[in-house]
Order: structure tokens, then sequence, then C-alpha cells
């Protein structure tokens, strides 16, 4: 006989948890809903700055301690222990919470006998599990698409490398838990273990909805309704809500500020740049910049062999991964050695002493001159200079050929930006945007260091590719040139 089929219903999941988290002693504002065609969470009346729109208890968060005190919990555990953590590419904690989700959904979509008894036991997992959206829902996230898709979105990109990494270390997980779970045939009668499919839909659960250290004792945990919140974030933007952590475990989000009837609140996720963004929740941002100018794009890239990172914004992000990366390409680093886990000498005492709020900048691109006043000479030897000149020469046609390795290029790249915005053509294109500006920043903050080292004039020229923030990313140029010059030239 076949087991009884229930049939998973989402529209009024909300109610439904809202329900659950009151009778566990929450409370969730009757200003917010959900709308399902969107997906989003909006107001249904104006909140005032100050108010609590959220209290999530600790009984309705979904942790460890959740897994734990389940009937299959010390199953899964055991089985988790069995495995070689250094065999795994996941966190066992991940694995374990995303294991327990997927064995709960499939108990959820395939009910067999003692339906009642499980149904008590897992009631809060149920709620949880009926507010997520569907599988496909996570196609965006680079792991699940085709090698043929990968290439023609990502290839070239830092982050592909990344992918593979995610797409062969999600499957090499779940064969050596699925032998763990051969081997220990007593397993077959506590539960049934979940196909691939759902296992990876809980992986992607996991890496993008948990949050971090706010279960209890400081474990990440799922907190039920909060999780459906969008993320905003970038210059110009502002947290709508604000959630914390109370004295009693419970998750408090309250209002940052007047949010009027029928807007969309959000949250966000922290400082994360599009590659994260795109291997964890699949999307991107095209504005994902600080208000410090800062970029929260990470670009990794091999300078002959070794992995360097580069990062666009002000000096203070920019000027170590500038010289650990020229350390590589140069003949003379003997003096200016770099210590890759340890701050850069003479960096913080420089940055303290010129970093201030509204610098002022003239002659923004086409018109900034630097380089020729004989007053500036230092007194390196003519030998060191041209080997130091070399070393950075180097470095930028290194920079110059990633530059060209994309093959979301031209036309095609044009075309992806073009698409439906929350399409993967469309966020992939963003994501190489965001690489080619921070690549930009170097190759002109390159150049401006060996004009000024050859005692020549040098303008940075606009490009396609950075004409929205052209002035920003020039700024940014020449105080990594300033720097430069000033600790290494002074």
């Amino acid at each position: 006989m076949e087991p009884r089929k229930r049939k998973r219903t989402t529209s009024n999941f909300w109610s439904e948890a809202s329900t659950y988290i009151k009778d566990q002693g929450g409370a969730i504002s009757s200003s917010i809903d959900f709308r399902e065609s969107t997906r989003t969470v909006i107001l249904t009346s104006n909140a005032s700055h100050g108010e609590s729109i959220m209290c999530i208890p600790p009984d309705a968060l979904i942790s460890l301690n959740t897994v734990e005190q389940s009937p299959i919990g010390a199953t899964l555990f055991k089985l988790m222990h069995e495995v070689e953590e250094s065999k795994l590419f996941h966190s066992k904690n991940d694995l374990v919470l995303a294991l327990f989700l997927a064995c709960v959904s499939h108990l959820n979509d395939v009910q067999g006998k003692d339906e009642d008894a499980d149904d008590l036991a897992y009631e809060g997992v149920h709620k949880y599990l009926a507010t997520l959206p569907e599988n496909d829902s996570y196609d965006n996230i680079p792991r699940r698409w085709s090698m043929k898709k990968l290439d023609t979105l990502l290839g070239g990109t830092s982050v592909l490398d990344r992918v593979m990494d995610e797409k062969q270390g999600l499957e090499n997980d779940y064969m050596l838990l699925k032998e763990s779970h051969v081997q220990a045939k007593e397993n077959d009668s506590i539960f049934l273990f979940p196909s691939l499919k759902t296992f990876d839909q809980m992986i992607a659960v996991v890496g993008s909805r948990a949050f971090q250290s706010l279960g209890e004792d400081g474990i990440d945990c799922m907190i039920p309704l909060l999780d459906c919140i969008n993320h905003k974030r970038g210059v110009g933007e502002k947290n709508d809500v604000t959630y914390s952590k109370g004295k009693d475990g419970s998750i408090h989000l309250i209002a940052n500020h007047e949010l009027e009837k029928d807007s969309i609140p959000s949250i966000t996720y922290g400082a994360k740049g599009n590659a994260q963004l795109l291997t964890r929740y699949g999307f991107t941002l095209e504005n994902n910049i600080e208000p410090d100018g800062s970029s929260n794009d990470t670009i990794e890239l091999k300078i002959l062999g070794q992995k360097c990172e580069f990062r666009a914004g002000p000096k203070s992000y920019t000027y170590g991964c500038l010289v650990k990366a020229l350390s590589l390409t140069s003949e003379s680093n003997q003096a200016h050695e770099v210590e890759e886990d340890a701050p850069l000498c003479g960096m913080d005492d420089f940055l303290n002493a010129c970093e201030e709020e509204g610098e002022a900048f003239d002659g923004m691109y086409g018109g900034m001159e630097i380089g020729g006043d004989a007053d500036e000479k230092n007194d390196e030897n003519d030998e060191s200079i041209e080997t130091e000149i070399h070393g950075l020469q180097s470095l930028g046609n290194e920079l110059k050929e990633a530059k060209k390795r994309y093959n979301l290029s031209g036309d095609s790249l044009v075309n992806a930006l073009s698409s439906p915005l929350d399409s993967s053509e469309y966020f992939s294109a963003i994501l190489v945007k965001s690489e080619i500006r921070a690549l930009t920043l170097y190759i002109d903050s390159i150049q401006l260091i060996m004009s000024k080292l050859k005692g020549e004039i040098y303008a940075v020229k606009a490009t396609t590719e950075t004409n929205k923030d052209c002035g920003l990313l020039h700024q940014q140029a020449i105080e990594l040139c300033e720097a430069y010059i000033a600790i290494r030239h002074p």
C-alpha cells in the first residue's frame, strides 16, 4: 500500500506560523502580512518608529537543539559523527540541520503510520517548512546550473572555481552521509534517507536563511517568518527594521523609522559581496557599495600561481591588496616585505593622519595630473625604480588580461543586462560588472603610480564599464596612488 500523500499548503502559512509562534509565547504584529504573489512581507498599516514588529521565542527557533530533542536527533548526530570531517565540504553543523530539515520534509510530503505522533513531535518544523519557497526558487544558485550555462555566464569570473567546488562538494557530502546511513541498517526503521534533490534544497535553505549565532548558546538557527523579509543594502539605503536577541533568547524585530502602509520592509544580511550573494542567495546587487565608498565585492585572482584578493574602495581597503600582489611581480621587495596575515608597516599611522571626511579632489576624469615636480623626487637609485616599475607593469598586464577573460562581454553583456531583473543572466551580468569595476580601479591606480615614478603626467580616462560612478573610482585611484607614494617613497 502506498503511503498517504499530504499536500503542503502555502496560502495560509503566515497565519498558521503566526499562531504557532504566539502559542509558544511570541508575538507577530497585526501591521504586517505576507503577499503570496510576490513572496514579500508588507505593511498592512502604518508602523511607528520603535514599534515591535515580531517577537520570536526560543521554542519557535529551529537549531541543533531542535534536532537533538527530536525523535531522530540522536541518530542524525551519530550518523554525522561516523563521517570524517576532513572529507566534508560543508560544516557538520550545517549538514546536521539541513539533513534534519530534509528528513522532516520527507515526512511532511509522505506521511506513514503514527501520523499524529509525528505531527506533534515536528509541529514547529512543519510550520517552518510550509513558509519556504518552492524548490525551483533556488535555481538561481549557480551550483544548480549546467556546465554550459556556467561557462556562458560565469566564464572568466573569480566565482567559477568556487561554484565548481560547491557543486562537487554537495554531491560528495550527500554520498558520504548516505553511505553512513546505509552502513547503520537500523536507521531504516527510524527515518528514510532523503533524495539528493531534497537534500540540495535544504542545504540551500540553511545556507541562505540561517541567522548566525542567534540560537541558544550562540549557535546558528532558522527564524520562522523573519527570514521571509528581503535583503537591502547599498549607498543611500537604510534599514527599515532591526532584529536583536533578547536576554531570554527571543528574537525581536523593531521598526527603525516610520513605516507606511503597503511598504515592503527590509533587513540586511550583512556586508556581502556579489559573489557571496550569488552563490548563497541566488541574486546580486548593482549598487553594492557601502557609505564609505567601499565595495563588498572581492575578486580572487592567481598572480604567478598565488591567490590574491582585490577589493574596490578607499585606500584603507586597496593598499594592502595592491602591495601584496605587487610583491609577487616585483624582484625588489626586501625593503617592503609583506606579511600575509599582519598589518602593513606604516599604513595605520598614514591613514590616521590623512583620512578626513569631505576630502576634496579637483579635476575628475580627464582633469587630474600627477607627477613632474622636482621637489618630490626621492633618493632611490634608478635601478630600483626601474625594477619597481617593471613589477607594476607586470601586475597591470595581469589585471588587464583578467578583464579580457569574461565570456559575458560586449553585446552578450549588454543583452544579459537587459534580461529580466530576477534572471540568472541579469544577476551574472551585475557580478561581471562589479569585477570589471574593481579591476579598472587597480589598473588605473597602477598607471598613476608608474607615471608618478617616471615623473610623467597621466590622466585617468573614463571607461564605459564605470561611467555611473567614474568620479568615485577616479578619486579612489588617486587616493591609492598617493598612499603608495607616501608610504613607499616618502
